[in-house]
Parts: structure tokens; sequence; C-alpha cells
């Protein structure tokens, strides 16, 4: 089930292009929840965003007070600006400080949470 909208012809066709945002599977395990991911994964980050959102997940690019799950794979530390932890990463963290209900985990975490969550 595609949740997002394919690119059209005039549209380039590059993963950096795409919107990573997908909505949720209403029958996913997983609906209601607000993923984000940061780093790099193991797999495409639109493999990964199309996976979660089967599995009920809404998929946004940024942390908001609306994120439940941030996903934190491999940090490139050139591109982290002095900071051990990427952007979202802090702002998660910040969230979680202040009250919110976000879990951070790894990506191997979220491996086994599609394996475990049916769609």
């Amino acid at each position: 089930m595609m949740t997002h909208r394919p690119t059209t012809e005039s549209e380039p066709n590059h993963d950096k292009v795409k919107s990573i945002q997908r909505y949720g599977n209403p029958k996913g395990d997983l609906f209601g929840e607000v993923v984000v991911f940061t780093g790099e994964l193991g797999i495409h980050r639109n493999e990964a965003a199309d996976l979660a959102a089967n599995i009920g997940c809404h998929v946004d690019q940024g942390v908001t007070n609306k994120t439940t799950i941030l996903v934190v794979g491999n940090q490139d530390v050139t591109k982290l600006a002095g900071h051990e932890k990427s952007s979202k990463h802090r702002k998660a963290e910040e969230l979680a400080a202040e009250g919110h209900s976000i879990r951070i985990i790894r990506e191997t975490e979220f491996k086994a949470l599609l394996q475990s969550a049916k769609t």
C-alpha cells in the first residue's frame, strides 16, 4: 500500500527530492504513532518510511511535539556541527525532558518493531 504521492514525469526522481512524509495504514498495529528518522540508515530512507507507514506510523520529516518515535541511524560527525547528536535527536531529548511521550530508538530496534507489528 503506497501512502505517499508518487513523482510525476516532470519531477526529478531522486531520493533527496521525494518527500519522506507518509500517512500511516489505519489497520496497522502502530496506527497513531508518528515516526521521524535521523542519521544514516542501513536501508534507503524512503523504504524505511514505506515500512513504517505500512505498520500504521505517520512518517514526518522533523521532530515536533507530535513525534512519538525517533529512529536514530549512524551519525556522520562531520555533519553534526560540533555536537554529539543530530538536531533531531537533541530536539527529541528536549521534548522528552518536558514530559512528551517520545521513544528514541536505534535502527535495530526499529527493525524489531517492524517484525513484531502487523499491517
